[in-house]
């Protein structure tokens, strides 16, 4: 089993960001998440966490290569 970490955030910048998790797979302990607002986006886990549901990676070809993003960007600039 193993375990994949992309942004670490403590307690306290927990607590600052607390309007703002938008961190897809984010996992809190129930205490936690009560102290930042409880908010109806996280689900159950496990016994006594809840989880922000992590919905998988969309590609967007278009913003992963500079050429397509400009000429997107010229397209959308012709109107």
């Amino acid at each position: 089993m193993g375990v994949e970490v992309d942004e670490f955030r403590t307690y306290s910048e927990l607590i600052e960001e607390s309007s703002t998790l938008a961190f897809p797979g984010l996992v809190l302990a129930e205490t936690v998440w009560q102290a930042v607002g409880s908010s109806s986006a996280f689900r159950p886990f496990s016994p006594r966490y809840v989880w922000k549901l992590y919905e998988g990676e969309v590609y967007k070809p278009l913003m992963a290569s500079p050429d397509l993003k400009s000429k997107l960007n010229e397209l959308l600039a012709v109107g």
